[in-house]
């Protein structure tokens, strides 16, 4: 459980810097989907991500990753956040798979 609420508090901490550093109307859209969840940033909140570097942070989240694998998927969240705030219209995708306390896989996308 306290891994749970660790997290949790993690990814409020996260998105309350998002909320900070974009625009007012920004949303971040978390939606199911088949096996897990997917996160959807737009433009701005992919800035925020970048210009915060909360990539390495949001990496180290999953408490069942490898200290490697945290550090691969805060660069692979970092670089995301960075193409996706130089793309006009630009989204980062993040999704992950299984429990979000523990997930099976995390991939990240930017459209």
């Amino acid at each position: 459980m306290r891994g749970t609420v660790t997290t949790l508090s993690a990814l409020a901490a996260a998105a309350t810097a998002l909320t900070l550093g974009a625009d007012a109307a920004s949303a971040i859209a978390v939606n199911p989907i088949p096996n897990g969840t997917r996160v959807d940033l737009n433009q701005a909140e992919a800035g925020a991500i970048a210009t915060l570097n909360l990539g390495p942070a949001l990496g180290a989240l999953p408490p069942n990753y490898t200290p490697l694998g945290k550090q691969a998927l805060g660069q692979t969240l970092a670089d995301g956040a960075a193409q996706a705030a130089q793309t006009p219209g630009g989204t980062l995708s993040v999704l992950i798979l299984g429990e979000l306390t523990a997930p099976s896989a995390v991939g990240v996308a930017v459209r």
